[in-house]
């Protein structure tokens, strides 16, 4: 994703503490949570995405606006997991969202 403030890869921002710019869901997106997985309607290009538990998680601290550590130590401890996986997890995770176009970068 080349983003509207500058043109790092998303994984590069992802493996600094402090990300210039943060990362969030689509605006224009359905979403809907079913039995721990995260469902997403993408109107626009008319695609239906499952996600597992992990994704979910990733998804709604995106929503947040937490950083990449943020959620990696959020996943970490939620599927009891060591945070370079958990690390590497989000970053595969958030590299998924970028190449379906359904996160956007926010100025911060």
């Amino acid at each position: 994703m080349q983003g509207v403030c500058n043109t790092l890869p998303v994984l590069h921002k992802l493996a600094t503490t402090k990300w210039r710019n943060i990362l969030k869901p689509r605006a224009d997106l359905a979403i809907e949570i079913i039995d721990d997985e995260l469902v997403v309607l993408d109107k626009e290009a008319g695609e239906v995405h499952q996600f597992n538990a992990s994704a979910s998680l990733v998804w709604h601290s995106l929503a947040e606006g937490l950083t990449g550590d943020e959620i990696a130590v959020r996943l970490s401890k939620t599927f009891g997991v060591e945070l370079g996986v958990a690390t590497s997890d989000v970053e595969k995770i958030i590299a998924q969202f970028e190449s379906l176009e359904l996160i956007v970068e926010e100025c911060g």
